[in-house]
């Protein structure tokens, strides 16, 4: 293994036992840790519970008044970003199901830094069904190749129908996304999960820990910006010679 990538381990597997310490402090110790391994012959390391060999990762258990009701599947992927300096997450999924129930989830989060067609980058799912959503995912424009894909499927042998969990519902872009701790404490406010002494403690830090990460981000892909509010602050700055371009994640749907 080379430095680069012992480097690259280092900072997943950090990022996997903070997840683990997250999860924890409001679920339980008894919820799997999170790992990082490297994808099979790929470039990527996956940070997920650990996953007997061509198994998935299994689910976090989660109960309500002492009674699994619920499973929580997380999956990160991720590399080096453009510079080298710091693990980028190409890839993120949490979803939460019935416990021993459908597989189709109840909801999910998903985050895909490179997404291929003109869904939303950081996106939420709503997996249920209403007719009205379904009149409206069938009404829009012929021009839209979206709509004009679900038009062509009514007319197969087998027709798919349209259903809300179709629509991404887009939530902020590649910088101003969710986080794992959004996705927990929604769970406690909304569903009332059992959860530990002190999960809200574990929570504000753990979303101040990402916050702070991605204002990092954020400032290195537009740092004109981030000098002009420094300077209103009192700082005082020096400019380097080469400005850096500003980078188009700023404008990623």
């Amino acid at each position: 293994m080379s430095a680069d990538e012992a480097e690259l381990r280092r900072q997943a597997e950090r990022f996997a036992n903070e997840l683990t310490a997250t999860v924890r402090g409001v679920i339980g110790p008894q919820a799997p840790p999170f790992q990082a391994v490297y994808e099979s012959g790929g470039r990527r390391l996956v940070i997920a519970t650990p996953a007997r060999e061509d198994s998935p990762s299994p689910p976090i258990p989660i109960t309500i008044d002492g009674k699994l009701r619920l499973e929580l599947s997380v999956t990160l992927k991720g590399t080096w970003d453009g510079a080298k300096d710091y693990l980028a997450i190409e890839e993120s999924k949490a979803a939460v199901r019935m416990a021993g129930g459908n597989a189709e989830p109840l909801f999910r989060w998903e985050y895909i830094r490179h997404p291929k067609s003109n869904i939303p980058g950081a996106h939420f799912q709503v997996h249920a069904h209403r007719d009205e959503v379904v009149y409206l995912l069938l009404s829009g424009g012929a021009a839209n190749r979206r709509i004009k894909n679900r038009l062509d499927q009514l007319d197969r042998t087998s027709p798919t129908i349209p259903q809300l969990s179709n629509l991404h519902f887009p939530v902020g872009g590649a910088r101003f996304r969710p986080c794992l701790e959004d996705a927990l404490q929604f769970l406690v406010e909304e569903f009332g999960i059992d959860r530990q002494d002190g999960w809200k403690d574990v929570l504000c830090e753990g979303r101040r820990a990402w916050r702070r990460a991605q204002t990092g981000v954020v400032v290195r892909d537009c740092p004109d910006e981030a000098v002009r509010v420094l300077r209103s602050l009192g700082y005082k700055i020096e400019e380097p010679h080469a400005k850096p371009p500003v980078s188009d994640r700023l404008a990623m749907y």
